[in-house]
């Protein structure tokens, strides 16, 4: 299928996009001012059972870090021992959970303490999101999560053999899919779940995803993203659907923890291309997707509590990452198919170690009413320490 760059509709996609990405814009303030805490309150939340004693131990996994033989002790004529203000001591330290990065460590009163932290914020940022704050804070980065999205539905198509690609609105429109994921190396209970969809207004090249994940560590997390994205193409071989695209996208994310609450805007860009070739009953393809990513924390829409990380996100270069995968069709009947889709994803360039995350989606697609194929599948990938599992229901679910 040739999806136009010209048309009656040419100027409706930036129009959507760009009211997409203002409510965006103007609802997120709302959302991320709502009382965020600080690190002082990650340490708090973390709190080993000590009573009322006047020195207080803390311990346990916060993100991508580890807060250990941290202890706050209570200055004398202080009345409430389980806060952390005045003249209270504390003696702080956090140590990434991969053993990949140098230890934080701070001593003294709060305000040395807030101090301490300002001072070391590129260092705790490293070890609290090693990879991206997605990664941490939603379990899955979005940038990645974009790819494959992008990837199966709009890339690669359908994965449905001849007789059911040829049919009328065959193209994917709308996606739901329910996640399971864990992290390696660490306990049953450092897993979570998420819920997601995508829907696809094919005639602009817009696509709305949305998310919403919960993972249990030592704290709770609960996240919600929203990202939009803009992905025409040309078509430049007939006989061998041959198409060149590039894709836009911008987007948020907001967490709440007993830790803090956090939220960033997420942008990026890049470029894709793909192919299939029917032969009888067997469909095959493959394609490919370049895009650089970056994460922005506006000083807005968080509290002072966390401003010192700010610049400490902002200052991290835009990370490339490179996408290929394939797929494979075969025709059971007139109405049914079964297929395949498989997807790696490499960084190109990034200043922090990010491993490769590979994809394999399986699924059986029907046709209803004669023209329009539903399918429904199970996706498991891994990659990074996480692993995921989904099932899915994907079709043409448009109004």
């Amino acid at each position: 299928m040739t999806l136009p760059l010209v048309g009656d509709k040419t100027h409706a996609a930036p129009r959507c996009l760009a009211l997409i990405i203002l409510v965006a814009l103007v609802t997120a303030p709302a959302a991320f001012g709502q009382s965020v805490g600080g690190v002082v309150n990650a340490v708090l939340a973390l709190r080993q059972a000590n009573g009322n004693s006047p020195v207080q131990r803390f311990d346990g996994r916060l993100y991508g870090g580890r807060i250990v033989d941290t202890t706050i002790t209570n200055a004398p004529g202080d009345a409430d021992p389980l806060n952390f203000a005045g003249n209270d001591t504390i003696a702080f330290t956090i140590v990434p959970r991969s053993g990949d990065a140098a230890p934080v460590t701070c001593q003294g009163t709060r305000a040395q303490f807030d101090s301490c932290v300002r001072d070391n914020a590129s260092e705790l940022l490293d070890i609290l999101f090693p990879r991206s704050l997605s990664e941490s804070l939603a379990g899955g980065d979005l940038a990645l999560h974009h790819a494959q999205q992008l990837m199966f539905t709009t890339v690669l198509g359908g994965a449905a053999a001849p007789d059911v690609g040829r049919v009328r609105r065959s193209q994917t429109g709308g996606r739901f899919e329910h996640e399971w994921f864990r992290r390696e190396g660490y306990s049953e209970s450092d897993s979570g779940d998420a819920w997601q969809g995508m829907y696809q207004f094919d005639s602009i090249h817009v696509s709305l995803e949305g998310r919403y994940a919960y993972q249990n560590e030592d704290i709770e997390t609960r996240s919600t993203s929203f990202s939009a994205d803009y992905h025409p193409s040309v078509e430049i071989d007939p006989s061998v659907a041959w198409r060149v695209g590039v894709d836009a996208r911008s987007g948020f994310l907001y967490s709440r923890s007993n830790a803090f609450d956090f939220g960033s805007l997420d942008i990026g860009g890049g470029v894709w291309t793909s192919a299939r070739k029917d032969f009888s009953r067997v469909r095959i393809g493959g394609g490919s997707m370049f895009q650089g990513s970056k994460s922005y924390l506006p000083s807005m829409f968080i509290g002072d509590d966390l401003s010192w990380a700010t610049d400490a996100v902002g200052h991290r270069a835009i990370a490339y990452d490179l996408s290929y995968g394939g797929l494979a069709g075969y025709l059971l009947s007139e109405r049914t198919s079964v297929n395949a889709k498989v997807m790696e994803t490499r960084a190109v360039h990034s200043e922090r170690d990010r491993p490769p995350t590979r994809l394999l989606m399986v699924g059986i697609a029907y046709l209803i009413g004669g023209h329009t194929p539903i399918d429904f599948g199970y996706k498991v990938s891994k990659g990074g320490g996480l692993n995921a599992q989904s099932l899915f229901v994907q079709g043409n679910f448009r109004w």
